[in-house]
């Protein structure tokens, strides 16, 4: 992967207003962002929201400045972009922004043939009735504007026809960048629960697979490589997939050679198999710079979950990976692969908050389920008897076997309070600062 200056990624992020969103900022994102929070905490409205940004930039040519912004249906707008009037922050004005900034890598900057490497885009939606009203404060990309009008006119003093032939050059690169902008899949969003349709990963890989550019073709072999590497469909061997064109329906088609197993359809494949291709496919086929990710551990055995974990954390920084930056949200102790992720909670009164937090105090937040809640179920399961007094608490007294498995099968407050504990206590005993190196 090429140093962090040649990185596409996100840095910076801003939103207001939108739904849980009451008003967060992220400062110096890293190029792995990872989101831990209980459900509802708003993880998926922090992922959500550069998405929703860039759609909006897509349905909007050109962008809008504020002295005229664009009038959209609330119709078109859930149809274009899914936005709708329950989107806005319950009990705020109904006025939503998103502002994001960030760099680009080499090979955007050549693409778009620009200079600088930054990028700045902040969009305004505001609530109009019928509609709704959209202007962009900025947007900016390798130093050139995209929003409609901020090159202005030429004042009669200037109006040389030097000046109106730099003006006129100013336009048109920025009808270019705009036009180029928006023809890049800058970002790759994948939510596991919706990413097992397998027709569309087939016909995008028959389409790799029959693309002129070798680059691209190569990238199918990639994904078998990462897949046999990473031991993610159980392989000792190297595992090939084979697009074709089915016969009789004239669909295409995808057939897995597993060594050991033979080929097998994609779609025959487990559930938690098809989403493993489903997650790796849009890391290392696709061209998106920016892979956001969501709840990955879905559908898959604990096993697997550790070596996906393993593979996305090696994928961001390798050399020969098309991915700049990775961000995924989890509840999965495996997926805690950064030094430092972001701890998600939400009140109704301030709405979704953020927090950093260093790797080393992932105790409190990443141990359920894990390996400690296992150890705690082999230890109450050593007994037939659900009275037996298993654990003592100063506090609560004797603890059962009973309580302890009405935990595990229930709200797990129980088992989260022994693995916090628990892990606490090694941590402690072990003594010793997790930078410090042994001689």
């Amino acid at each position: 992967m090429a140093s962090d200056k040649d990185r596409t990624a996100i840095r910076r992020l801003h939103v207001i207003g939108y739904r849980s969103l009451y008003d967060v900022e992220l400062d110096e994102l890293p190029n792995l962002v990872v989101l831990h929070g209980e459900n509802g905490a708003g993880k998926s409205n922090l992922l959500r929201a550069p998405t929703l940004l860039l759609q909006i930039v897509a349905c909007c040519n050109p962008l809008p400045p504020p002295t005229s912004p664009a009038m959209v249906s609330y119709r078109e707008a859930h149809k274009r972009f899914g936005l709708t009037r329950d989107d806005y922050s319950k009990g705020l004005p109904h006025r939503m922004s998103i502002r994001v900034r960030g760099t680009l890598g080499a090979h955007l900057r050549e693409h778009w043939g620009v200079a600088s490497d930054d990028f700045d885009i902040a969009v305004i939606i505001e609530d109009k009735g019928d509609a709704l009203a959209i202007h962009f404060t900025v947007a900016e990309i390798g130093g050139v504007s995209l929003v409609a009008g901020v090159l202005g006119r030429l004042d009669e003093e200037l109006a040389t026809q030097e000046a109106s032939d730099k003006h006129l050059d100013a336009v048109l690169a920025s009808e270019r960048l705009l036009r180029g902008f928006l023809t890049t899949d800058l970002i790759r969003y994948v939510k596991a629960d919706r990413a097992l349709k397998t027709g569309d990963l087939e016909a995008r890989l028959f389409e790799l697979y029959n693309d002129e550019d070798i680059d691209r073709r190569r990238a199918l072999r990639r994904l078998g490589e990462r897949l046999s590497e990473t031991g993610l469909l159980a392989s000792e061997g190297q595992i090939e997939l084979n697009p074709y064109k089915d016969s009789e329906t004239g669909e295409p088609r995808v057939k897995v050679s597993v060594p050991g197993v033979g080929d097998l359809p994609l779609d025959q494949l487990g559930t938690g198999q098809q989403q493993l291709v489903q997650i790796t496919a849009a890391i290392t086929t696709e061209t998106s710079a920016i892979a956001i990710v969501e709840e990955p551990e879905v559908h898959l055995h604990r096993e697997f979950v550790i070596r996906l974990g393993e593979f996305l954390a090696r994928e961001v920084e390798a050399p020969d990976s098309r991915l700049s930056q990775l961000w995924l949200s989890t509840h999965h102790h495996a997926f805690a692969i950064a030094p430092t992720y972001l701890d998600v909670t939400y009140s109704a009164e301030n709405g979704t908050k953020v927090q950093w937090r260093d790797r080393a105090e992932a105790a409190g937040h990443f141990y359920e389920p894990g390996p400690l809640w296992e150890a705690l179920r082999s230890l109450v399961h050593s007994t037939d008897n659900r009275d037996r007094v298993v654990l003592y608490d100063p506090e609560r007294g004797d603890i059962t076997a009973g309580e302890i498995l009405d935990s595990l099968d229930g709200d797990g407050r129980l088992a989260q309070e022994f693995a916090r504990a628990a892990t606490l206590s090694i941590v402690a005993s072990f003594n010793k600062s997790p930078a410090q190196t042994v001689p």
